[in-house]
């Protein structure tokens, strides 16, 4: 199934490169500037699913958290108008077969391979077991920047926009 029409990754306005979202075909979802993970289950990957599992998760992130979403060209983002309208947030998309558009994402999505390898069925992992490893990932100290949490990161980030 092809998306129509596409916002393509290098239409991106400056600022949003720095706060965008930037889920994967799963279930991941992050916001770059702080290196946050959400992590939202699906039971299955097609598009209103999707978009109705985003649309619910996002209005749990403060506004000034969501800039844009930068998404790989999956069938499951074909609802990504509906979801614009309904979040006021703009759907970019990466090109084809180019995980280097989606750096921070691909570096996530091998730390969750350390706890889901590859092939895990997620229909049978629960959804506390997603979000304890979502914790513990987002309470793991990363290089960059400084060896901080993404967790104090976020909180900080918020302290200085209240």
């Amino acid at each position: 199934m092809k998306i129509h029409p596409l916002q393509i990754i290098y239409r991106r306005p400056q600022p949003a490169r720095k706060g965008s979202f930037l889920p994967s075909c799963r279930f991941l979802a992050l916001i770059r500037k702080i290196l946050r993970m959400i992590m939202i289950p699906l039971k299955k990957r097609h598009a209103k699913t999707v978009r109705l599992a985003f649309e619910k998760e996002f209005k749990t992130i403060p506004r000034q958290m969501k800039k844009s979403l930068t998404y790989d060209r999956g069938s499951e983002m074909a609802e990504h108008k509906i979801f614009t309208k309904n979040t006021k947030i703009k759907v970019y998309f990466a090109h084809p077969y180019s995980p280097w558009e989606r750096p921070t994402n691909e570096n996530s999505n091998g730390l969750i391979r350390d706890y889901f390898p590859k092939g895990t069925d997620f229909n049978l992992v629960s959804k506390d077991e997603i979000k304890r490893v979502q914790n513990e990932l987002n309470e793991r100290p990363r290089k960059v920047p400084d060896m901080c949490t993404p967790k104090e990161i976020f909180e900080k980030f918020i302290m200085k926009t209240i």
